[in-house]
């Protein structure tokens, strides 16, 4: 694990109340034990590997247009526009 990654674990487990002895090692183990749960975590909630595929990658496949995000002049952000179904977020500021 990268010094810059533990780094990252310790401040976050000590944000989630984890002791700062053994912070980035919890924070660490927290993570290991969800990712191993979020397969069924997400299929559960009926977002499974073929619902995403299906509803999000395909249809982002077929975009006509890139729609970019912008803060200061400076874009921060773009991504396939999906049609109207982004709308639903407002504007970007």
């Amino acid at each position: 694990m990268s010094e810059a990654r533990a780094q990252g674990l310790k401040e976050s487990g000590e944000a989630a109340g984890y002791s700062p002895k053994n912070a980035a090692q919890s924070a660490y183990q927290a993570l290991a034990g969800l990712r191993g749960r979020m397969t069924a975590l997400l299929d559960g909630a009926g977002l499974g590997e073929k619902v995403a595929i299906e509803n999000y990658l395909k249809p982002a496949l077929d975009a006509q247009q890139t729609i970019y995000a912008q803060k200061d002049g400076k874009v921060v952000s773009r991504g396939p526009s999906l049609g109207g179904e982004l709308s639903q977020f407002g504007d970007v500021d």
